[in-house]
């Protein structure tokens, strides 16, 4: 059956999927996720050279594969899951995947943006203290802030406190190691050559339609979809039409294939 690979985002876990792994998309496809070196139940490990190294990440996401005999899957990425997926691809084949779907961020592709006004810069410095303070109550804070930052719409209520909980499980020692990694990789553009579909919501404060875009338009086999009204996480926020619209996506993916 042909394999879909979830990868979440910074602080977040498997759960962020739940409106994937339990749609119909698992009628259809073999659906993965795991949760990503430090965070979720995943191992929490203590040195630097564990996280500030890009290898780590396309390692870890190479043993998954294996592990799951996930062949050329389809790579579902959200925020930084789209530099793991790009780590990836710096040191395999493009063939090795049948498709990418990069939701909320560009795998560092093109340089990140900086915070759309000071209001946005000034939160996310807040969160970012409180992630890194080493009180577990902060790091409640820090969950749930983080969600209210990034969501525009209404969300399950349950997913949104599992989600906002999970932030808790990074280590604080964990995040400034992730952050002090490259996220430079602008020399990957030459191996995107699978079919690709960038995913972005008008409200996302952390990338524009107009950014992805222009990634878009200098890739062989991309498209973009815009999700008017929701935040970083449209997956989440209208999650039927997400999946229907991967749903699509794989299906013409594998095709190629």
């Amino acid at each position: 059956m042909p394999t879909l690979v979830f990868i979440h985002g910074l602080g977040q876990s498997h759960l962020s999927w739940e409106f994937q792994l339990r749609s119909a998309l698992a009628g259809k496809y073999h659906l993965v996720a795991y949760d990503l070196r430090g965070h979720g139940n995943s191992g929490k490990p203590w040195l630097a050279s564990d996280y500030a190294a890009p290898d780590v990440w396309s390692e870890d996401l190479e043993r998954v594969l294996k592990a799951t005999d996930a062949q050329q899957p389809v790579l579902v990425t959200w925020s930084y899951g789209t530099w793991v997926a790009v780590d990836f691809l710096k040191v395999h084949s493009p063939d090795a995947i049948s498709g990418l779907v990069m939701i909320g961020g560009l795998g560092g592709l093109i340089a990140p943006p900086p915070p759309s006004s000071q209001e946005r810069s000034e939160e996310g410095e807040r969160l970012s203290r409180l992630g890194q303070s080493g009180w577990l109550e902060d790091s409640f804070e820090r969950g749930e802030g983080v969600n209210r930052f990034f969501v525009r719409r209404p969300v399950d209520p349950r997913w949104f406190s599992q989600t906002s909980a999970v932030n808790a499980m990074l280590p604080p020692y964990a995040r400034p190691l992730i952050l002090a990694r490259s996220f430079d990789n602008s020399d990957a553009l030459e191996r995107m050559s699978m079919p690709t579909w960038f995913v972005v919501g008008d409200q996302d404060v952390t990338l524009s339609p107009e950014d992805a875009a222009s990634i878009a338009r200098r890739l062989p086999d991309a498209r973009l979809t815009v999700f008017e009204g929701s935040g970083h996480l449209p997956f989440a926020e209208e999650p039927a039409k997400f999946n229907e619209a991967l749903g699509q996506f794989a299906h013409q993916a594998f095709d190629k294939r």
